[in-house]
């Protein structure tokens, strides 16, 4: 949330004075700062979970917003492992704590399935040491279930833009000081 929209929000509850003493400006930032973080998780998991945006045109742009949310949680947090799996239960718990419908080793066919999936965006976890994965994220693209790919990796990593036709981006985890 930006500091305009949290200064409004204390003024407005500051002059409300729900109580006959009124409130002291300084309970009013507490009570804002404390819902702050609820409010942004909420807009994170609208955005992340819903099909479809207001204002967004472009199912492109919108499948681009859902992924952009999805990396910016990702990237809030410091993740401890021993195992790409322990990563992806990480990453899992993550999002489900902030309410996005997460599944882990989804199946798309009989060959693929893929590490993790948040409504249509297709996640694929690699590690340290693991080359990146375009022909896996190729195959994966071709599923209609998949609206867009991540690749959130622990080491340097580039995709294009779209794998398949499919917006696709990375999740560089390097700077959150992985193991």
């Amino acid at each position: 949330m930006d500091e305009e929209l949290r200064g409004r929000l204390i003024a407005k509850l500051h002059k409300a004075q729900p109580v006959p003493d009124g409130l002291y400006r300084h309970e009013c930032v507490d009570i804002v700062d404390a819902l702050v973080p609820l409010i942004d998780a909420e807009l994170e998991l609208a955005v992340a979970s819903q099909p479809t945006l207001p204002g967004v045109t472009s199912s492109t742009e919108q499948v681009r917003l859902r992924m952009a949310v999805i990396a910016t949680v990702l990237r809030s947090r410091r993740y401890v492992y021993a195992s790409e799996d322990e990563l992806q239960g990480q990453i899992a718990t993550v999002l489900a704590e902030r309410g996005m419908p997460v599944r882990r080793e989804v199946r798309l066919n009989d060959r693929d399935r893929i590490d993790l999936m948040v409504g249509d965006i297709g996640i694929e976890v690699k590690v340290k040491g693991k080359r990146t994965p375009i022909s896996q994220l190729l195959r994966y693209s071709e599923h209609d279930q998949v609206g867009g790919l991540l690749l959130v990796t622990t080491r340097a990593a580039e995709l294009p833009n779209t794998v398949g036709g499919k917006p696709a981006a990375v999740v560089s985890l390097i700077t959150n000081g992985l193991a």
